[in-house]
């Protein structure tokens, strides 16, 4: 690949739900914020904001990892992976949890 292809690619932006499959994907374990953020890619802030949201829609929770506080995805965030994965949840489709979803990040400030 050409440095020129690298850079435009590097520069795409991301979408909420790519952000936050980037998130669950990290978390699949059990992990600690500092890890999530340099899997995910996000600063200290855009992490807050995303796990607040996603622990209160159900899709995380924390966990205690060697007396200190971590994330975990939970079993309705592995259904929502593999929902997408086998193509049920489809870029551009519009179902209930992803304008659920949508609706919680613009109350929240829109990550």
């Amino acid at each position: 690949m050409m440095f020129c292809e690298l850079w435009e690619n590097s520069r795409k932006r991301r979408t909420r739900f790519q952000i936050i499959e980037n998130i669950l994907r990290a978390a699949r374990n059990g992990i600690y914020k500092t890890q999530i953020m340099q899997e995910a890619g996000l600063s200290h802030t855009q992490l807050s904001g995303y796990l607040s949201l996603l622990m209160k829609v159900g899709l995380l929770k924390t966990i205690k990892k060697n007396d200190r506080v971590g994330y975990k995805i939970t079993s309705k965030g592995i259904i929502l992976k593999v929902m997408k994965n086998q193509g049920f949840v489809k870029k551009g489709q519009q179902t209930r949890r992803c304008i659920l979803l949508q609706k919680d990040l613009r109350e929240d400030g829109g990550f």
